[in-house]
């Protein structure tokens, strides 16, 4: 019984892994970025898909896209961070 509780586990983390964007992926790289806690962090969708979208934190914001063109699926910065004009 363990072991299959623990095959599941992994096949549904793999499963998770390769559906599409990853948005616990998308924080911890914009926490870095951003030099701000996960936790602070807003995040905005951008697009219908969920592909695209503008988080804020720390008095910076940033965006990021979803792509697989490099034939790695990640998140890659396509606005870079600003100070915040508020």
């Amino acid at each position: 019984m363990r072991s299959a509780l623990i095959l599941f586990g992994l096949v549904a983390g793999a499963l998770a892994a390769g559906c599409g964007p990853n948005l616990s992926l998308l924080r911890g790289r914009a926490a870095h970025d951003l030099n701000c806690a996960e936790a602070q962090l807003m995040l905005t969708p951008l697009d219908e898909k969920e592909r695209t979208w503008g988080l804020r934190g720390c008095g910076k914001s940033a965006t990021y896209s979803w792509t697989d063109e490099s034939g790695k699926s990640e998140w890659v910065m396509t606005k870079k961070v600003e100070q915040d004009q508020r």
